[in-house]
């Protein structure tokens, strides 16, 4: 839904499957005070941003045919033919 509205879909994604490892801390110790929820949220983030980026790659062409937004479409540079 959100490749419709923004290039930062990848990072929408982190951050909601981010919120899990939180929400279960939340509900075990009913509280968010340590940082090591904090610190798993960050790392799910940046894994799950990471390795979506790496399969939007493969998408680039068709995210540009079907006027999609993603990170790589947005940043890819349009070859050249001199």
């Amino acid at each position: 839904m959100t490749k419709r509205f923004t290039n930062y879909t990848h990072a929408v994604l982190g951050l909601a499957l981010a919120s899990a490892p939180m929400g279960a801390w939340a509900a075990t110790t009913g509280n968010l005070l340590s940082p090591l929820p904090w610190l798993l949220a960050a790392a799910v983030w940046c894994w799950v941003f990471g390795f979506d980026l790496i399969y939007a790659t493969q998408d680039i062409e068709f995210d540009r045919q079907a006027q999609l937004h993603s990170f790589p479409r947005g940043t890819a540079r349009t070859p050249r033919c001199d």
